[in-house]
């Protein structure tokens, strides 16, 4: 089977799998993006394909593209990540600051967050079961990437928190291995622990009676963030926190060096020549015109990704009322006219190239989400209105995977509004 031609519905294998568990690479047959895909003897990757499915989609999630059976073997296609965190802490010398540690613990405890809200119970935690981005916009940005999860009556989600202590105490001590480090008492917390870890451990350990809060647990590391961040502030007599605090922004080396007057030209002229590209009817373009376009819009992520990051209102920590001259309305405004003029040819373009732009704003969006909180309101609309696009364009197997994520983004844009509710009543009533 390696030396033939495999089409796997709508993607060709470029590189087999050389052994059961491995991953090799599809390649789409009609945008040409390129996709990690992994085989299995039957049934054996079934389960990991089901879960997949539920939870694609949500923030730090891979999307499932495409799962069935050739040859009496399982495939399974899946989004593209980078290296998983073991590895990126052995590149780093086996070695993790304690800043990068209390910024990975609120992303590792929003992806556990996730898959309990999908009533998912993973059981199976470990520092190879989360890995950094891909694409250099996302690279910061963590992803669950095993969905081998455990399937047993003895697991819970407290015991996923006791895995996230345990990687979290392994990643700060990195002298012993992981297998070794398991063994350790308590996930491996002892008095030399920093006392946010001590924290961690006591409050999931109070909490392990009832229904774990996800918001109280990780303020425990923003507090202590915040913390490091102006003590080093009034330390190194800077102006601010502000770049303390931000060790996992992404990094775009492509547009970092161009100031922002000519990023803001570059921007202007790469959305001109989108332009003169839209100009005949899409659906008549060439194929390589079309990749051009996707090209054209990845470079336009990626300054828009540069802007924000020099952005002093996006790297606000506390919540912004967005105004019409700030950056993010801009950013949505250009998407907006991007895609309208990708998809109001009807049915004449393929679904795949419609597809294919919008799941890279969604997971744009995903990521701005998390990178830049104080727009996290504005971001869920946005995040909303992309995955009604993406369930108007899926196919029947997909829109189950975008109904459940428009009912998951009204359910944040509802229970947002309601919280600012009960602040509002909490203010009128200290006021007398």
């Amino acid at each position: 089977m390696a030396s033939e031609r495999v089409l796997v519905g709508p993607y060709e294998v470029l590189v087999w799998p050389d052994r059961l568990g491995s991953v090799g690479v599809a390649r789409h047959d009609v945008t040409f993006e390129q996709f990690p895909v992994k085989t299995e003897s039957v049934t054996s990757l079934s389960h990991e394909a089901r879960i997949l499915h539920t939870v694609s989609g949500g923030i730090g999630m891979p999307l499932l593209h495409w799962f069935g059976a050739v040859d009496g073997t399982d495939i399974m296609v899946i989004d593209s990540y980078g290296s998983c965190l073991e590895e990126t802490f052995c590149q780093s010398g086996r070695y993790f600051s304690l800043q990068m540690l209390l910024c990975l613990a609120e992303q590792l405890l929003s992806r556990v967050e996730f898959i309990h809200s999908r009533n998912i119970i993973h059981g199976n935690l470990s520092p190879w079961s989360f890995a950094l981005g891909s694409l250099d916009w996302q690279n910061r940005q963590v992803f669950l990437v095993d969905f081998n999860t455990v399937v047993a009556s003895k697991t819970t989600a407290h015991g996923d928190l006791y895995a996230i202590a345990q990687i979290l105490s392994y990643f700060y001590r990195g002298g012993d291995s992981w297998e070794k480090h398991q063994q350790k008492p308590r996930c491996g917390i002892d008095k030399e622990s920093p006392p946010v870890l001590i924290d961690f451990f006591r409050e999931i350990s109070l909490c392990k009676e009832k229904s774990p809060n996800y918001d109280d647990l990780k303020d425990i590391f923003r507090a202590a963030l915040q913390d490091m961040a102006t003590q080093l502030a009034i330390a190194l007599d800077l102006k601010g926190p502000r770049n303390i605090t931000s060790e996992l922004l992404p990094k775009i080396e492509v547009f970092q060096a161009m100031t922002s007057g000519s990023l803001f030209d570059t921007l202007n002229l790469k959305l001109s020549q989108a332009g003169q590209g839209m100009e005949k009817p899409i659906a008549t373009l060439p194929r390589r015109n079309l990749l051009g376009l996707l090209e054209l819009f990845d470079d336009i992520l990626r300054i828009y990704m540069v802007l924000l990051l020099r952005d002093r209102l996006s790297c606000q920590k506390v919540p912004q009322v967005l105004r019409a001259y700030h950056l993010p309305n801009k950013l949505w405004r250009d998407l907006y006219w991007f895609l309208n003029s990708i998809g109001d040819e009807g049915d004449g373009l393929s679904n795949s190239f419609k597809c294919a732009f919008t799941e890279r704003a969604y997971k744009y969006i995903s990521t701005l989400y998390e990178s830049f909180p104080c727009y996290q309101p504005y971001w869920t609309e946005l995040l909303l209105a992309l995955a009604c696009r993406m369930h108007g364009l899926g196919s029947e197997y997909d829109k189950l995977v975008w109904t459940q994520n428009v009912f998951y983004w009204k359910g944040q844009i509802k229970g947002a509004k309601a919280q600012c509710e009960v602040s509002k009543i909490s203010v009128s009533g200290s006021s007398f």
